[in-house]
């Protein structure tokens, strides 16, 4: 089952492994650099909505239908988390995302243009998002003294809604063809590169002195 074989490719290319969560996990992150990266991720989290509602327009379910609904809800989520570390609404919209995020937003986005090709894209998203939001909070917590509901929400929200999220593109994956699987993994490839891409933006405008 190409499931199987995208488990497999998320692993190799877990967030979870990339020098900046890594940090992150570790407590070794400045405040300059995780406020950078609260900025920068800010423009892929304002395009996941357009990514649900492509696969939606294509294959309008209601199980899609909720995912693309939440979505939309966690932008505000966002915004929430970005004001508890001291941005405002105002700099938080006025930034310039680095040309790197905005071109890796753009091939995740893409992806998502056809139904084959943007349930594994979503699947390759969003299936280690809850442990990832796990680690942070557990980050944010011990290390960066962040722990008020209201701040950190997003990732309590994303531990639980991105269980089910996943099982909704899971389920669409499950009748592919031979040649369906070949393109779904080669889509969810590339969608863990561009995922890895905006880490890369992060550290290379907030952390150049890092090796990402």
């Amino acid at each position: 089952m190409v499931v199987t074989q995208i488990d497999k490719k998320i692993e190799q290319y877990s967030l979870l492994k990339h020098p900046f969560y890594q940090q992150w996990s570790a407590g070794t992150l400045t405040k300059e650099s995780l406020v950078g990266y609260v900025k920068e991720y800010y423009h892929l989290v304002k395009a996941v909505p357009s990514m649900v509602e492509h696969i939606y327009n294509a294959n309008p379910t209601e199980e899609i239908k909720r995912n693309l609904e939440d979505e939309k809800s966690h932008i505000a989520l966002w915004e929430q988390f970005a004001l508890g570390m001291g941005i405002s609404a105002k700099e938080l919209n006025d930034y310039t995302p680095s040309e790197q995020t905005v071109n890796a937003v753009n091939r995740m986005v893409k992806l998502m243009e056809k139904p084959v090709e943007g349930a594994a894209a979503m699947y390759a998203y969003e299936a280690e998002i809850p442990a990832i939001s796990h680690s942070k909070l557990e980050g944010l917590k011990a290390f960066y003294g962040i722990n008020d509901t209201k701040t950190i929400e997003y990732f309590n929200e994303h531990e639980i809604a991105d269980v089910y999220h996943r099982e909704v593109w899971k389920s669409m994956m499950e009748n592919y063809s031979e040649k369906q699987q070949e393109v779904a993994l080669a889509s969810a490839i590339e969608c863990l590169k561009a995922q890895n891409n905006v880490l890369d933006a992060v550290c290379e405008k907030y952390m150049p002195e890092m090796s990402c």
